[in-house]
């Protein structure tokens, strides 16, 4: 498997031996066999995403993972660390001078909705009119920002997703260098493939309602499984993981992972559960043992608060080179072809 940063060829995906895979698990119908060589990349019969799982030969690293995910983060730390300190500014620097310039003006309930005592009782110099109530509670003003800004903590996935693509498949697909030899990687960042557009961060916006159907299912089936005796609900936890994902990267792409299906079908909203449970499941306990470092780690940066300019781009951006691991990248996806924003 590909490991960004890495100089040696992907196995899988990758040009032709993508392909290969894909080309193999495609279904033909009976009497006619395969053409001697796969179809061209842009052609329609060329599943994007190939049928089986192939987990033997699928090689989980752990160790990849995180030094892929370390790699990312410090090739381009000033964009990723930029946009958490605007996220971390928003979701709590802005609120909470919100509520420090306008507490003294009126009845503002605390968190659990509590109203705090009148400041002014008992003062006969007071007027009445003075005292305003505010429009809405604590809770509701944080619930409302909450929602508004949830798409942004998914900007650094849509980055990784981009600078990876362009790390594995370079300018374009079986492109050839001097040597002859298929690009599937870049050694530096020097191309504008691979550099960060600062607009993609944004990209959680254009899959709003999308998006938040699949985290609110998501949340839902964990919680459930969490009340049936704890167990289940871990393990939905880790297999589920890569759902956002998975919908990020493949929900316009045309796949074949119902191989007995003689045309391609669009990628479903629950093929995303179902598919992530299927890739997950043969590297549950590893993935859980990823997912747990991945925790600490990103709650030790909550303890110093400015550790999570670095932790909360670094645990995403190592997610997403485990995401291309076990499930590899649409082939489609590259900025020649128009690809702007969430398509």
């Amino acid at each position: 498997m590909y490991a960004y940063g890495a100089s040696k060829q992907p196995t899988n995906p990758g040009g032709a031996v993508m392909h290969e895979i894909a080309y193999e698990s495609y279904p033909f119908p009976a009497g006619q066999a395969p053409p001697s060589s796969p179809p061209p990349i842009n052609s329609s019969a060329v599943p994007i995403v190939s049928a089986q799982a192939a987990h033997e030969a699928r090689q989980v690293d752990l160790v990849k993972w995180l030094r892929g995910g370390w790699s990312m983060y410090c090739e381009n730390w000033k964009y990723f660390s930029g946009f958490q300190f605007i996220v971390f500014f928003i979701n709590f620097l802005l609120p909470l001078t919100y509520f420090i310039m306008t507490a003294p003006h009126g009845d503002f309930h605390t968190m659990d909705n509590t109203p705090r005592p009148d400041p002014h009782a008992g003062d006969p110099t007071f007027a009445p009119e003075e005292y305003r109530e505010p429009p809405m509670d604590a809770a509701q003003h944080l619930s409302l920002l909450s929602l508004l800004t949830w798409p942004l903590y998914l900007g650094h996935l849509f980055v990784g997703l981009a600078l990876l693509r362009a790390k594995v498949y370079g300018v374009g697909y079986n492109t050839l260098d001097d040597d002859g030899e298929e690009r599937h990687n870049i050694d530096s960042f020097e191309t504008d493939e691979a550099r960060v557009r600062p607009h993609d961060f944004l990209s959680g916006y254009f899959l709003y309602f999308p998006l938040l159907a699949i985290s609110f299912v998501h949340g839902l089936l964990v919680a459930l499984g969490l009340v049936c005796l704890i167990l289940p609900g871990l393990y939905l936890m880790v297999v589920l993981a890569f759902v956002e994902l998975l919908y990020i990267e493949y929900h316009h792409a045309y796949s074949t992972f119902d191989r007995y299906s003689t045309e391609p079908q669009p990628f479903s909203f629950w093929q995303a559960f179902t598919v992530s449970v299927e890739r997950v499941h043969p590297h549950f306990l590893r993935v859980a043992g990823f997912l747990l470092i991945l925790t600490v780690v990103y709650y030790c940066g909550e303890l110093t608060i400015v550790g999570t300019l670095l932790t909360v781009p670094f645990t995403s951006l190592c997610l997403v080179v485990a995401f291309e691991d076990l499930f590899g990248l649409r082939q489609d996806k590259v900025k020649e072809h128009g690809c702007v924003f969430s398509c």
